[in-house]
């Protein structure tokens, strides 16, 4: 109805203001940063702001990279999951790998703990339900390979059938 367009500021400083009030609740990746602080502030206070927060150390690719593997190991998703996130912040997968590294996270571990909290030994039974078991998994982010480990774990799948 009303289109009036809002000015941005120039204010370098004020940029950096916001974008430390937003770093003081989570960590953002620099594209996340950018797309909150663009409709407030015009592309050189948004880049001088950014580039201060990466000199200080306030803003971190890395620590970004670490806090998204540690909510998909906790939120019981997998590495196909973690990637997507990561596409979706863009955040470079050199980062996520180096996460995974230093973190040694073990995904079938991960994969076997969604299935506990989902469902008990004798669900698993049925052939159909491992079938919807597996297609859990898959759909959580998990590897086919690790979603069959899982269910090995699980005692659910015989060595010889898989």
């Amino acid at each position: 109805m009303f289109n009036k367009k809002i000015a941005k500021s120039e204010d370098a400083a004020l940029a950096l203001n916001a974008a430390l009030r937003l770093l003081t609740r989570r960590e953002y990746s620099l594209y996340e940063l950018k797309v909150k602080l663009l409709p407030r502030f015009t592309h050189d206070a948004v880049n001088t702001a950014l580039t201060k927060c990466i000199n200080e150390g306030w803003q971190s690719e890395k620590r970004c990279a670490q806090m998204l593997l540690r909510h998909c190991v906790f939120s019981y998703y997998g590495p196909l999951k973690l990637i997507l996130l990561a596409r979706q912040k863009h955040i470079d997968l050199c980062y996520i790998e180096h996460a995974v590294e230093d973190e040694e996270t073990d995904w079938v571990q991960t994969a076997l703990a969604a299935l506990q909290k989902k469902y008990s030994a004798d669900d698993l039974r049925d052939p159909e339900k491992k079938q919807k078991a597996l297609s859990f998994l898959y759909r959580r982010g998990f590897t086919p390979n690790q979603c069959i480990g899982a269910l090995k774990l699980f005692g659910s799948v015989p060595s010889d059938n898989v």
